[in-house]
């Protein structure tokens, strides 16, 4: 306990589970707010949270329909930067490895690695389906595990 706060870390969506209720309810714990970090796919959960009126804080996300408060960093400026330093090493070849395109982060931080690749003039074939114009070599949607690495030989 903290400054006479417990902390209590889960996802939204075991917020609504029978569960998560039961085991807040025979410990005390009443919940005074949340800090949300980026999870895919929880937009739905997070809106029945404030609908609840239970205060909300995103953290490095954003809903598009609804107003929330956040802390965000500029992930299209990482995104950026971190694709023009190898660029400017010299490197061709970079690969974007992403775990989902479903968050705001996601999409912002391939935003930036786009605009760092077409200054760059590295988008050089026609888009493929989800719109990445980038040799289908060396853009990944995985889990950041070894199968990943193994499809960059």
């Amino acid at each position: 306990m903290v400054g006479g706060f417990d902390t209590l870390r889960t996802q939204p969506k075991d917020l609504n589970s029978p569960k998560s209720s039961e085991a807040s309810q025979e410990s005390g714990l009443s919940v005074d707010g949340l800090l949300i970090l980026p999870i895919p796919n929880t937009d739905g959960e997070i809106e029945i949270l404030k609908a609840r009126g239970i205060p909300v804080v995103l953290i490095n996300r954003y809903v598009e329909r609804h107003a929330f408060d956040c802390v965000y960093s500029d992930n299209q400026f990482g995104g950026y930067e971190l694709t023009k330093h190898p660029l400017d090493l010299g490197h061709k070849r970079i690969a974007y490895i992403d775990h989902c395109y479903t968050s705001s982060a996601a999409r912002d931080r391939f935003s930036g690695f786009r605009k760092t690749m077409d200054e760059g003039r590295l988008f050089h074939e026609s888009p493929d389906e989800s719109g990445f114009p980038l040799r289908s070599n060396l853009r990944f949607v995985a889990d950041y595990r070894s199968q990943c690495a193994k499809n960059l030989e």
